[in-house]
């Protein structure tokens, strides 16, 4: 049976010409590119941020924290998760080459460590958090929607989209905001 939604993996098996002619010769490049690109929105947040604090009314900085979120803040997100993939197709295709799998890395204390992972410091890099209470509340990465539905609750280091109905711990966030299996989200946590 033909899995429908194959792993990074599993695409790398059927395609192994890939990490030779592609990957390995070209993803350092566009990965220090998307680095550079980063820095810059980043910055441009930066600035934005400091005009909003000086020059608007706190009862409306809020508001034009939204703005710059809406627009610079999902760009930023693109490119941290562009990132990420390519780092993770790259590390993978690295792995292969010296003929160490994933599934030969792969132990006990690796899933201890990366369910101990803060969900708010991983959902945090990619994801415009804001204290509610004792939990943290943002967009859900996985549907788009305009009012925060996405919760992160510390006490129990978990996650649940009240929109989408996602929910779960760290390694469940990672497999499904980069389409991994639990090894390969274990694998990238515990690094």
């Amino acid at each position: 049976m033909i899995n429908q939604n194959p792993t990074d993996k599993e695409w790398l098996e059927i395609f192994p010409e890939a990490k030779d002619d592609y990957i390995l010769p070209y993803f350092p490049e566009k990965i220090k590119n998307l680095k550079k690109l980063k820095e810059e929105i980043e910055e441009v947040i930066q600035k934005k941020f400091k005009i909003i604090s000086q020059k608007s009314k706190p009862e409306n900085q809020w508001f034009w924290e939204m703005v710059v979120f809406f627009w610079e803040g999902k760009d930023l997100m693109e490119v941290r998760k562009q990132i990420t993939h390519f780092q993770y197709l790259l590390d993978l295709s690295q792995d292969r080459q010296n003929k160490q799998t994933p599934k030969s890395r792969f132990t006990d204390e690796m899933v201890k460590e990366a369910e101990s992972k803060p969900i708010e410091a991983v959902v945090g890099s990619v994801v415009k958090l804001k204290k509610s209470g004792k939990n943290s509340i943002g967009l859900c990465p996985f549907h788009s929607e305009k009012s925060p539905s996405f919760y992160i609750y510390q006490a129990t280091n978990s996650f649940y989209c009240f929109g989408c109905h996602k929910g779960g711990n760290t390694i469940k966030f990672v497999m499904e905001y980069y389409n991994l299996s639990f090894k390969e989200a274990v694998i990238v946590l515990a690094k």
